[in-house]
């Protein structure tokens, strides 16, 4: 939540002074936060949403920066998606890495089954 704290600040201080400092810092706190955990890039692109609806209303120059931070956030952060492709091989549908929103059919099973999947 820090990470994500810093950036929506930053983005606010984006629509106040939208200069190169504020572009670059919110640039690497969002590279930060998806880093520390890949469910906050969920919150990351909301505040991108955000700020472009913010651009467009305001200062619609500012949408060049807004796709630059974009690219370089995603170039940065793609030896991570990699990494995270090439692992999920290894575990089955059961193993810990797999994220439950990927699996909605076992996951709704799971809520609405009248058993209890704990005994065995």
């Amino acid at each position: 939540m820090f990470f994500v704290t810093l950036s929506f600040y930053y983005c606010y201080k984006i629509t106040e002074n939208p200069n190169k400092k504020n572009w670059i810092i919110f640039s690497i706190f969002s590279l930060m936060d998806a880093y520390t955990h890949y469910h906050v890039t969920i919150a990351i692109g909301f505040i991108y949403l955000i700020l472009i609806c913010v651009i467009i209303l305001k200062n619609r120059s500012l949408v060049k920066n807004w796709i630059l931070s974009i690219i370089t956030t995603i170039l940065l952060y793609m030896p991570w998606i990699m990494l995270f492709i090439n692992k999920s091989k290894y575990f089955n549908d059961n193993g810990w890495f797999i994220p439950s929103f990927l699996n909605i059919i076992q996951t709704i099973n799971f809520i609405f089954s009248p058993t209890n999947m704990d005994q065995t």
